[in-house]
């Protein structure tokens, strides 16, 4: 997932996707991916999969014709990056005997592009006007893979007001640039701030590209993840990686 240094303006901050490229990878038949037995997720499945969940995924949007995500998703329906598409499977792959699976394969998801179809950059506004959406539509989890190096005090507060008032849970990626720097909006004080593990063969090592601060409440295998990906063109990643539907990328949250 990449983390650029981020750029600010006079009235927001600028915001870059939160995942890096990595090896590529595909994928036939179902698996679990490493990073989702790591987490116990499958122990977790006995009891729940996420039925009744509506998860926002604030993105580059999401290739909702997936064959792995879930049939009548919500929101944007497009990808021409494949970010928004990667950080979806993580989250609500589908448990269907193809491709991998998600986290929470029950789940609902409602999808909001604030990138540009480059995926250069948003704005704070975007975020602010995406999270508000996402709480309208009945969302109980925004995940917000995507970082920027100043705050904001509008999205700040709109996080906030989002917990307390709705009781909307925020996670955000903690950041890629292997400081001790804050990233926002993973660093407000109601936004669960997500960092990486390294995850492959059960190494618990922090990654090295991982932020690693005070702000930070959880870490998570970002090593090579699994995932997918647009099965069509266009898809930026997917040119860089060379495969489509399923590759792995690095990075937080």
């Amino acid at each position: 997932r990449q983390d650029s240094s981020s750029s600010s303006s006079s009235s927001s901050n600028t915001f870059h996707p939160s995942r890096r490229l990595s090896q590529d990878a595909s994928s036939s038949d179902q698996k679990i991916p490493e990073g989702i037995g790591m987490v116990q997720a499958p122990q977790v499945w006995k009891h729940t999969k996420g039925k009744g969940v509506k998860i926002c995924v604030v993105d580059t949007g999401v290739d909702t014709n997936h064959e792995d995500l879930p049939p009548s998703p919500e929101g944007q329906t497009d990808d021409l990056v494949g970010h928004g598409t990667h950080v979806a499977g993580v989250l609500v792959g589908q448990d269907n005997d193809v491709g991998i699976v998600g986290m929470a394969p029950e789940a609902k998801v409602h999808t909001i592009q604030i990138f540009s179809n480059d995926s250069k950059q948003a704005y704070a506004s975007d975020v602010v006007a995406a999270v508000n959406e996402c709480a309208d539509v009945g969302s109980n989890i925004i995940n917000l893979s995507l970082g920027g190096s100043e705050p904001n005090s509008f999205e700040m507060e709109t996080l906030d007001l989002l917990l307390k008032e709705k009781g909307i849970i925020s996670v955000a990626a903690a950041g890629n640039s292997g400081t001790s720097g804050f990233k926002f909006p993973a660093s407000y004080s109601d936004v669960i701030s997500v960092a990486a593990i390294d995850g492959q063969d059960q190494n618990t090592t922090i990654a090295a590209f991982s932020q690693h601060n005070s702000q930070v409440n959880i870490a998570a295998p970002g090593v090579n993840v699994l995932s997918t990906l647009p099965m069509n063109d266009p898809c930026i990643i997917c040119n860089v990686l060379g495969v489509h539907s399923y590759g792995s990328l690095t990075g937080t949250s």
